[in-house]
């Protein structure tokens, strides 16, 4: 009876590891994307996907890692269980549309890294996808920095100033 229930109990063991390999069956993602690409204002485009996880109606919590470009980064993850992935890209390289964000858990990260290590193929090791949509916004470019006009209007503001006191 001690070797069924040694047997057993690793039987159940076996079976849970098994189970906590996978993410869930079919988790359930909701996702909100946004960017800001003012030119004028910042150097680099920024990104940002915000998304929350359930599984079987039960909000999932656990270690995610999103493949951006060629590298990986951890996902962070707020005290409501939602997630954000975030990054930026020189402007020139940022185009509008939709971009898909492959998300994986601990052990499909783990083969996903060896397998870029070994110039090896990814696909379906991901647990999910999010998608990440951006539309460039018109940038007018002006020939000259904002900061010359508004110099230019205080030199003038001054000399007007003064030709009128004077």
């Amino acid at each position: 009876t001690i070797m069924m229930r040694t047997a057993l109990v690793l039987v159940v063991a076996l079976a849970a590891a098994m189970v906590s390999g996978e993410i869930c069956s079919s988790p359930k993602v909701t996702a909100t994307s946004y960017g800001n690409g003012n030119s004028q204002m910042f150097s680099q485009t920024s990104f940002s996907v915000d998304f929350s996880v359930q599984c079987d109606d039960e909000d999932f919590e656990d270690t995610l890692y999103a493949l951006v470009g060629d590298s990986f980064q951890l996902v962070p993850q707020d005290e409501v269980g939602n997630y954000q992935v975030s990054w930026f890209t020189k402007h020139k390289d940022s185009i509008s549309g939709s971009d898909s964000i492959k998300i994986f858990d601990a052990e499909g990260y783990a083969k996903a890294s060896q397998a870029l290590r070994e110039s090896s193929s990814i696909s379906g090791m991901e647990a999910f996808s999010v998608s990440s949509s951006y539309s460039e916004t018109f940038n007018f470019d002006l020939p000259v920095a904002v900061e010359f006009f508004v110099m230019a209007g205080c030199v003038y503001g001054v000399y007007f100033l003064g030709s009128f006191l004077f």
